[in-house]
């Protein structure tokens, strides 16, 4: 965007640059994982981290790897929370399915 000042611009390619170095990352995490199957809980979980990863970098934070691994352990344990409340609510309370729209 060319309205924008060119020091926002660099700081937008930087956050682009360390997320892509996390989708990297994570591609190799999952990569050497692949000898069993990843779950798309898995996934989303690994994804999820990696950009939560890139905003605190951006932010000046570091991460180590066994950050990343309780961030990912703890993703997925919020991730298996909300699909648990979402079984125990009662059709029409909880998200949204074709028989729920109208």
């Amino acid at each position: 965007d060319a309205s924008v000042p060119k020091e926002f611009r660099l700081r937008r390619a930087e956050a682009v640059r360390i997320l892509g170095k996390e989708f990297r990352l994570v591609g190799t995490a999952a990569a050497k994982l692949n000898k069993s199957k990843m779950s798309a809980d898995d996934i989303k979980a690994q994804l999820s981290v990696a950009a939560m990863a890139t905003m605190a970098q951006a932010q000046g934070q570091e991460m180590t790897e066994e950050d990343r691994q309780e961030m990912i352990k703890q993703a997925k344990e919020q991730m298996q929370q909300m699909q648990q409340a979402g079984d125990a609510k009662p059709p029409g309370q909880g998200g949204m399915n074709n028989q729920d729209q109208f």
